[in-house]
């Protein structure tokens, strides 16, 4: 597993994305690529407006292929051309910051081998849902988001329930300190150097001899 740092992410510098009186913001973090299925979050998207009809999608990444010419078009035939937003590469303070002040991180790619983007937004106390087709059950089973079906209503459903349940600051507060313990648990990179340290004394132990000893002569 990959980790984080946690102090990397207070959450207090600039964002790259003008909130004003908008309703809930939803960022997806990572070049915009058609694996990344930000097809399905634009989808989804225009699904969760007829609760709030003022929600955000904030697409934080390089476009290298011109695939946001794709999904502006997506947008248009769906009359959601308002609610996306295209920032460029982020990364840095403002990357905290933005993290930080959405209100979910969405992770709708197609195949993910991890997604270190989950774990950023936890650490800035930021709840996450996740397709099926990204390796993040831990998050239901932490607390700390949804994984649900790869679908437009299904990441609707998730994102209206996490929006309910923290829709006060209080709430938002307390998931915030609850996501970054189970991180530093987890994911902090002490903890990932403890568990790597256990793993090779365990393969130390159970090997019958040293490698050198039965190593070739030529190699010794």
């Amino acid at each position: 597993e990959n980790g984080v740092t946690l102090d990397a992410y207070p959450g207090d510098g600039p964002s790259p994305f003008a909130r004003g009186d908008a309703g809930p913001v939803i960022t997806l973090l990572g070049r915009v690529d058609p694996v990344k299925g930000l097809d399905l979050a634009v989808a989804a998207l225009a699904v969760l407006r007829r609760r709030h009809p003022r929600a955000a999608l904030v697409l934080a990444g390089p476009d290298r292929d011109g695939h946001g010419a794709v999904l502006r078009h997506q947008a248009a035939a769906l009359g959601v051309t308002d609610g996306l937003h295209f920032t460029g590469l982020v990364v840095g303070e403002r990357k905290a910051a933005l993290l930080a002040q959405s209100d979910q991180l969405w992770l709708c790619s197609r195949m993910e081998s991890f997604g270190n983007v989950v774990l950023e937004a936890l650490a800035a106390g930021t709840p996450v849902v996740a397709v099926r087709s990204t390796p993040w059950a831990w998050l239901e089973q932490a607390g700390l988001g949804a994984h649900c079906e790869a679908s437009a209503e299904a990441v609707a459903r998730a994102a209206e329930a996490l929006l309910t349940r923290y829709q006060s600051a209080e709430a938002r507060a307390t998931f915030a300190t609850h996501a970054q313990a189970e991180v530093a648990q987890r994911f902090a990179w002490p903890a990932i150097a403890a568990r790597m340290t256990r793993l090779y004394e365990a393969v130390a132990s159970a090997s019958p001899a040293p490698w050198s000893s039965r190593a070739p002569a030529s190699v010794r």
